[in-house]
Formats: C-alpha cells, structure tokens, sequence
C-alpha cells in the first residue's frame, strides 16, 4: 500500500505522545537477601516501515526521548549493568514499542529506588521457623494532606477571583451582597467537600491494596453518586433535572438546558432575583470561553487584555473549527460516565495520550500464602501480584506481604508435631528475636532438651529465665518474659487453653 510520507510523519508523532514505560519487577527472597528483575518495556516508541508513493521502501524510526534514555541508564546503573542501546522489534509493518530492556541483581534488605519508592525485606529465622516481611512504597505521594490543602487553596483562590470580578461587573446591584455571602461560605465550603469526595474516589483503590479498573470503576461510580445526592440535598440541582443534564452532556448547545437550572438555584437557593445577575450568568452561559478570560484578566496589568476581558459581552462567541466540532460530538455521546470518571479519577482519554501514567506489574514469590497481603495471592506458581498505574499525585502503591515457613523437622521432633504455624509463628518469632543474648540461650537449650510427651507441657510451663526463690528452680514469676513465649507455646499445642 502506497502511504504518503508526510501522512506516516503525522501519524508518528501523534502516536510518539502516547510513549511510556510498563515495569515488570520480580522478587524473590534469597536468604537474607532479595533478587531482582526488572524489565522495562518503553511503549509507544515507534518504528514504522512504510512504501512511499515511487515505491521505495522507507524506515521512520522513533527514538527513545531523552528523559527515557536517562532513566534506562539510571537503572541499568543500580543493577551495576551498562545501559543497552535502544533495540527495535523489525516484525510486522507497524512496531509499537521498542524492545524490552532487562535487569536483574541481588540486594541486601534495602530496596533500589528503579522504578521510585523506597521498601525493605525482613525476615527472622528460628528453630521453629521464620517469618518474612516485604514492604515497597511506589511511587505517588504521601503527603496528602499537602496535596489536599493545595487543592482547597485552588478552592479559595477561584472563589476570591469570581467574587472580585462580580463587584466589577455589578458594583451597585442590590443583590449583590447576597449572591457574595452565599459564595463566601456555602459555595466555598461545598466545593471544597466536592473536591474532598474526589479526593477519596481518587485514592480509595490504592488504600484498598487494588488499583485494578474494575475498582477504580467502582469507586468512581460511588462517588458520582454522592456528588449527586450532595447536589440533589443542597438544592443546587434537583432529581428531575437529570434528563436536562444529560441532555446538556450530549447536545450541541448544553447552555440552553444549563441556564434554567443556574436561574432556579439562583433565586430559590440563593435568593437573588436580580434580572442583571441573571442576565450576567446566562452571558456567561452563551460564552463560556470570554467569561472566562474577563474572569481571569479583567484587573490585569497588561491595559489590552484588560481592555478586551471587560469589554467581554461584545466578544463574538469564538468559531469551532469541525474537527473540534465532531471531537465534541463524540465525547458527549460517551454520556455522563465518561465525565465523571474523568472527574474523579483525574484523568481522561486525551490527558492519558499526552501525559500517560507508567504502567507497572509488580511479583513477589513467597512460596507460601501470605497472612496478610495488599496483592493477588496465586498458589499455582507461589506469587503475590500487584499492578497498577503510577503517578505523582496520589497515594503510592504500597505493596505487602506477611507470610512464614514452619521448620517442619524441628518441630516435630521436639514437639511430636507441627504445633506453630501462621500468626502463632509470627509471634514466636518476634518474641524470640526480641531476647537478650543469655536470655536466647537459656531458652534455645531448653528447646534442645525438649522432647515429645504428656508432661512436655507443664515442663514448658515451669521454665523461666531467672530463679523465682531460693530453691533456684525456673519457674517464672509473674513478671517474667518467658511468659509470653510460654504462653504461645502452649496455646499452639491446646488450643482450647
């Protein structure tokens, strides 16, 4: 097929904004240690052969970008690993991403900061067996409540903006101190518990261990929900203007459904009945786009955009050329979904191709199930999964995972059988790694001894680690530590105790 090449030029670098990275890690615990791999796939840098109209054979090939260079070789250099040049999939006429790059290393309890975060991996061995813990914040942000006072600051500014330009348009209107008390507290404050439950569609995932889509899908239609109710119960809208707002979302002229609604919560929620508030509003309605700018620059320093911002009601409302036309029309058949998901989740279709997240699928392999986990357990091949988008703004992955291995031999050859396993093991373990030096052989000699029985039980029982009177017999005193490990003892062999 005969292609112009200046068509295929377009087509690549429309296609080169959607690039970026999907990480595969995977890691397994080695002793002490872990093992890493990673692999970096960076999507969406292109190779496209194609025939041009003489019939010669043409190769356009896209490059990594210069930021993408830099992270391979940053990663390559923590797995002690040179970078390797940009290699390029040759199958097919069209090549979507370049070659997957890969990378692995053993490390100590640290986690490499490759993909961005910070973890460890922890493990305390005994006799009876051992528990592991592996923990790896991802990316994100976890000063929240940074991220949500700058939000609420947004909040505050837009509204001081909208007030002040109020005053200028209608400095001596009567209902103008009405309609600026209702924007100074009930507005700013329900916007601000607005931007509260966006705030909480936008992380409930990642607090629940799974960013999956169907849970951010769920989540976001939750949220829709509570916006409405919100809506519905502050008479800002009512129940019966739903079809009027989907109308609104699907037609080509939405400010013709909009402007009633806006003239009702005027007057009956906020009680302005002033026809030049009014008529102010539905300008604004008729021309979204110079209200805006008067908003925005109407006190501006520069005298000719002040000029043209309070001069906005005499601005031709500005032409759409088709292809935005027939974008608009295709977004607004998607319905309401579509824009609440933007909304809450912060993203939509067109800001994903011009500032996509990476896209990671994290592994770690246990070997046996996990007590408490934030990912996809998988006994068939002994992994826990996670995977996700990443970005800066909102809670990071946190990835987890508790899981223990019994010492099968030891156990039952001191106490018979398996008596110690799960959560009872994680205790053990934890108090046993909590003893003093003396206090660790005292009791490691005394397991030693420790053989299968009817009176291994109260024999447990007597052991302490320091005389409780002058007979120097062990039992321990009520205050003793050997209590606590006593106790879990003997609950794992008689659970009924």
């Amino acid at each position: 097929m005969k292609i112009n090449r200046w068509i295929a030029l377009i087509f690549l670098c429309l296609l080169s904004g959607c690039a970026r990275f999907e990480y595969d890690v995977l890691v397994e615990p080695a002793g002490k240690d872990i093992y890493r791999q990673i692999t970096i796939d960076p999507v969406g840098l292109l190779t496209v052969n194609i025939e041009s109209e003489d019939g010669q054979a043409v190769e356009l090939q896209w490059e990594p970008s210069e930021r993408r260079r830099t992270e391979i070789d940053r990663i390559g250099q923590l797995y002690d690993a040179p970078a390797p040049a940009p290699q390029h999939d040759k199958s097919g006429p069209l090549h979507a991403r370049a070659k997957p790059v890969a990378f692995g290393k053993k490390f100590n309890s640290k986690t490499p900061n490759d993909v961005g975060g910070a973890g460890f991996y922890a493990r305390i061995k005994t006799n009876l067996g051992s528990c592991h813990l592996y923990m790896e914040r991802i990316r994100g942000c976890d000063d929240q409540a940074g991220k949500l006072q700058e939000a609420f600051g947004q909040v505050d500014k837009a509204t001081d903006r909208l007030s002040e330009w109020l005053k200028s348009q209608l400095p001596k209107d009567r209902d103008l101190p009405r309609l600026l008390r209702f924007l100074d507290k009930e507005y700013r404050n329900d916007a601000k518990n607005l931007m509260l439950i966006a705030w909480v569609s936008r992380n409930t995932p990642r607090l629940l261990g799974s960013a999956t889509d169907k849970t951010g899908q769920t989540v976001a239609m939750e949220a829709t929900a509570r916006v409405l109710a919100y809506l519905i119960e502050r008479k800002y809208v009512r129940a019966s203007d739903l079809p009027a707002l989907y109308r609104a979302l699907n037609d080509d002229q939405p400010e013709n459904m909009v402007k009633p609604i806006v003239r009702r919560m005027l007057t009956e929620k906020v009680g302005v009945k002033s026809k030049a508030i009014h008529d102010l509003f539905a300008a604004a309605a008729d021309n979204p786009s110079a209200a805006r700018t008067s908003i925005e620059h109407w006190n501006d320093p520069d005298p000719k955009l002040r000029t043209i911002a309070r001069a906005w009601r005499q601005s031709p409302k500005p032409p759409e050329d088709q292809n935005a036309a027939d974008q608009r029309k295709r977004d607004r058949r998607m319905g309401a979904t579509m824009i609440w998901q933007a909304i809450f989740t912060g993203r939509s279709q067109l800001v994903e191709c011009l500032n996509p997240s990476d896209k990671m699928t994290f592994r770690l392999r246990t070997g046996a199930q996990p007590l408490h986990t934030s990912g996809q357990w998988t006994p068939k091949n002994g992994l826990v999964t996670w995977s996700g988008l990443l970005d800066s703004e909102h809670l990071p992955m946190l990835c987890h995972a508790l899981w223990c291995r019994e010492n099968a031999e030891f156990q039952t050859a001191h106490f018979g059988r398996v008596i110690l396993v799960g959560q009872n093991l994680v205790e053990y373990c934890l108090w046993r790694k909590s003893l003093t030096p003396a206090e660790a052989d005292k009791w490691d000699a005394f397991l030693a001894s420790c053989r299968p029985g009817r009176k291994l039980p109260q024999r447990i029982k007597r052991f302490g680690f320091a005389p409780s009177d002058a007979t120097g017999i062990n039992e321990p005193s009520e205050n003793d530590y050997a209590r606590v490990g006593i106790n879990i003892l003997l609950l794992a062999m008689d659970p009924a105790r």
